[in-house]
């Protein structure tokens, strides 16, 4: 079994493919120019390696096949997605606590959905390109959604921020 991973940087590539080399189950990773391309030895297993090698990849700044470090534009947007549910949150909060039930739960479901909203997509994506999607991303989709139907709404929306913070830094 193979496993190719379109790769434009070759410093990284040649980093992850010494990661890759490292891997119980890989047999060799080489690149050649344009992708990664790991052979797994007879008990290597495909998911759990490419995964892996496509966090490294990640964490080694490369996303999307291409570099994309985290610059002061994507910072600033990280910062806004959470500051902006917070406050919706809170208001959330607020109105509640002032018995505005309906108005308090428009707020919640606002901020819900622009904290997650990546993250739903994401596993639409992988669904959709026949992908297992990542079970973490399934997990909070659902756990959230849980908390939502149950009517805990702040702590949906406080696990969703959680989620993007650890996703995103």
């Amino acid at each position: 079994m193979e496993i190719k991973i379109k790769l434009q940087n070759g410093e990284i590539a040649e980093k992850a493919c010494a990661f890759a080399r490292n891997m119980n189950g890989v047999g060799s990773a080489e690149y050649d120019g344009e992708e990664i391309m790991i052979i797994l030895s007879p008990n290597g297993s495909e998911n759990v390696v490419k995964s892996a090698v496509e966090g490294y990849i990640e964490a080694m700044g490369c996303r999307n096949n291409e570099i994309k470090p985290k610059n002061t534009h994507s910072r600033l947007k990280f910062v806004l997605r959470i500051v902006i549910t917070v406050l919706l949150a809170a208001a959330g909060a607020v109105t509640a606590h002032f018995g505005a039930e309906t108005t308090s739960l428009f707020l919640y479901i606002a901020a819900y959905i622009i904290i997650i909203w990546d993250v739903f997509l994401s596993v639409a994506e992988s669904i959709k390109g026949k992908h297992s999607p990542k079970i973490a991303e399934v997990m909070i989709c659902i756990i959230t959604l849980a908390m939502f139907v149950m009517g805990w709404y702040l702590p949906a929306v406080i696990v969703a921020i959680i989620q993007y913070v650890i996703r995103n830094s």
